[in-house]
């Protein structure tokens, strides 16, 4: 089991017994904040699951009907977790403004707190193995995934401040007050997890910083390189797909254009993880004496000038 698969089975093992303890001390004592804290870490549970298999289906290899792999699945699984997330927010946004004005009673048990507490201290445990994981492995669905227990930090450290609120004054209120709060936070921890996967479904370019570290690499190619263009990139998952086309001398012979081609692609590999690139060769139109000085010197002013724009 790969650290991908992990992760989201610890993450989904660990969401799932915090929701269900949270849900039956919750129901117990009425508390708004805390049965909402539950529904959050039930939804959790269900989402990680859900990563499980979008993670183990992007997994796969390319395939007669998926030539370009099944990456583009877990940008599909965290599109589908932002919405349900969003709509568990409204939920309990609407039930804390309900128990609010109809002033439901909160009575909380001795196991309250220390469930709360409990919880805290995993969801720390549980976004670092995420964030640890997704950074390791490029995972979008980890990624979103790290973002929602992160939020849990937040909505379990209000639930935890709400409780001795709600003790040391006797104002309930402080509990509903703490679940509108949880399921504002719950509502906006989604936007930045909205926004990534519907970029990576639209084929969104990799980030900059990568694209001109590409850029300065197929510059120094030697001779007979003689210029680049229409390049184009995209991420489906955790794989960058990059393809332009290269310029060559157009005296040189195939196979020389074919070494320093496969030589690019695999030095570009060996410098940037989960990459696919297709490289088209076309000879150079320039009319030069075809010489590697002239043709060093013309791409030394095509790249300033470039840079220079």
């Amino acid at each position: 089991m790969d650290t991908k698969y992990k992760a989201t089975v610890f993450a989904t093992a660990m969401a799932g017994f915090l929701s269900l303890s949270k849900f039956v001390i919750g129901m117990s004592s009425g508390s708004m904040a805390v049965i909402s804290s539950g529904l959050d870490s039930l939804l959790d549970t269900f989402i990680s699951g859900m990563n499980f298999y979008a993670i183990k289906k992007a997994s796969m290899p390319p395939d007669k009907t998926h030539q370009y792999g099944h990456g583009k699945i877990e940008n599909f699984s965290a599109l589908i977790e932002s919405l349900i997330i969003t709509g568990a927010g409204v939920v309990i946004i609407y039930n804390a403004i309900y128990g609010f004005v109809k002033n439901i009673p909160v009575k909380y048990t001795i196991l309250d707190l220390p469930i709360m507490i409990f919880s805290l201290i995993f969801s720390f445990f549980i976004t670092y193995v995420l964030k640890n994981a997704g950074k390791k492995t490029g995972s979008i669905a980890l990624n979103a995934d790290a973002a929602h227990y992160a939020s849990d930090i937040y909505t379990n450290s209000g639930t935890i401040l709400a409780i001795i609120l709600t003790y040391l004054t006797g104002y309930q209120y402080f509990d509903f007050a703490f679940a509108l709060i949880i399921g504002i936070v719950i509502v906006f921890s989604t936007l930045k997890i909205f926004l990534e996967s519907i970029s990576g479904l639209m084929d969104k370019s990799i980030p900059e910083e990568i694209e001109e570290k590409i850029k300065k690499m197929i510059e120094i190619l030697p001779f007979p390189y003689a210029g680049f263009h229409k390049l184009r990139t995209r991420t489906s998952g955790n794989t960058h797909y990059i393809d332009f086309h290269l310029l060559v001398c157009r005296e040189s012979d195939i196979n020389k254009a074919h070494e320093i081609a496969e030589k690019f692609e695999n030095q570009l590999k060996k410098e940037i993880s989960g990459v696919d690139v297709t490289i088209h060769i076309e000879p150079c139109d320039s009319q030069c004496d075809m010489t590697e000085i002239t043709c060093n010197l013309k791409i030394q002013t095509a790249n300033k000038e470039s840079f220079q724009k």
